[in-house]
């Protein structure tokens, strides 16, 4: 693939090994495009990682699990782009980034295509697995199962460091300055969230005390 800014890029491929020229390319034509689109499957994804995570299959029944990843991914998807995007906006901004808002919501709803991607593979992990996959029940240890399920969290681990890697050089294509300085401003803008998570909690927890 030629460097050449004026290449038609397909973003859909290119943004897996080209992510800064990928971005680039956005921002020349359309960065809004898509943007919703991304982010509402991103959340579909993260229901489903979350709900597999906490084992919320000991408790709800699988259906309604993919319901609410269907009902509900999307309202969380878009609502961590927009908070997101916008803590990333404004610790950019101490860093002396140079992005709009909407160039930020572009690089963040992008890097999340391999993970979106992957929830494709939710479903043969479903047909191989089963109920167990959103469940606290113990797989034995060296059985075809235990062996899946090790298999799929390897690659959902590897396509989620994979997505880190090309958010921060979109980001730092759109905020114009460095792979390392994007990663400053990310860890500034989830240390300011958790901040304000424990925050949260901890006036809830008064309240209710």
């Amino acid at each position: 693939m030629s460097e050449n800014d004026g290449t038609e890029l397909n973003p859909w491929l290119s943004i897996w090994i080209y992510p800064r020229k990928t971005m680039r390319w956005i921002q020349q034509r359309d960065p809004d495009d898509l943007v919703i689109i991304l982010a509402c499957f991103a959340g579909f994804s993260e229901i489903l990682v979350s709900a597999s995570r906490l084992n919320l299959g000991d408790q709800i029944a699988i259906p309604v699990i993919f319901a609410m990843a269907v009902v509900l991914g999307p309202f969380m998807g878009l609502a961590g782009l927009i908070m997101i995007s916008v803590l990333l906006w404004w610790t950019g901004s101490w860093l002396e980034g140079e992005s709009r808002l909407n160039m930020i919501r572009a690089a963040l709803a992008w890097s999340c295509l391999p993970i979106i991607c992957y929830s494709v593979l939710w479903i043969p992990q479903y047909i191989l697995l089963g109920d167990v996959l959103f469940e606290s029940r113990v797989v034995i240890f060296g059985s075809k199962g235990h062996l899946l399920i090790v298999g799929f969290n390897v690659l959902r681990l590897m396509i989620v460091i994979w997505s880190i890697v090309i958010f921060l050089n979109c980001l730092s294509e759109v905020q114009k300055f460095g792979f390392w300085k994007a990663l400053v401003n990310s860890i500034l803008s989830v240390s300011i969230l958790i901040l304000a998570v424990l925050f949260l909690a901890a006036v809830i927890g008064v309240t209710l005390t």
